[in-house]
């Protein structure tokens, strides 16, 4: 059953949280076990007049990195994806993890190696966020994980995030205006 909470959600991130203008580029970087506000965001911005754009991760593929890659891998950072990290105008973050503990086994070195080698490129990003030549944004998607975490129930734990998120109010955008 769809929940109407989250096109609100979707809404107040494209209209009012990145006030996006037709033609813009949009990331949307999400794991899979958020795709139905990864949905309800590509939608709201297909409407916004904007390209949406997913960046995807599947929590897996991460420990199967961590746990596979050679240094060169670790090292590696693709042409196109510096590219599109310039031609961004904003980026949507979902934090919805599925499984907090995913990467427990993995080499404390070889995160820390790829960490340092995504600095160049997370930071100059981040220049960008800062000089507001990129808009972000950041919200919760409630997971089962997420909830056990925060010792709730899935429901209780829903509720709190699109409570905190001002959806439930009768105009959320008016609401977080008048925040």
């Amino acid at each position: 059953m769809f929940d109407p909470r989250i096109r609100a959600v979707a809404d107040v991130l494209v209209n009012y949280s990145i006030a996006l203008q037709p033609g813009q580029l949009v990331q949307i970087q999400a794991k899979a076990d958020s795709e139905p506000l990864i949905v309800e965001l590509y939608r709201s911005i297909l409407r916004a007049g904007g390209h949406p754009w997913v960046d995807l991760g599947i929590e897996a593929t991460e420990e199967v990195f961590f746990l596979h890659a050679s240094d060169d891998q670790l090292d590696y950072y693709p042409d196109f994806r510096k590219r599109a990290d310039e031609e961004i105008a904003a980026s949507i973050t979902i934090w919805s993890d599925a499984n907090t503990k995913r990467l427990s086994l993995v080499d404390a070195a070889k995160q820390s190696r790829r960490a340092k080698a995504m600095h160049p490129y997370i930071s100059r990003f981040f220049e960008r966020m800062a000089s507001g030549d990129v808009r972000w944004v950041g919200t919760a998607f409630p997971t089962h994980a997420a909830a056990q975490t925060a010792e709730m129930s899935l429901r209780a734990f829903e509720g709190f995030v699109y409570g905190a998120c001002l959806v439930e109010e009768e105009d959320p955008i008016a609401a977080w205006k008048a925040v």
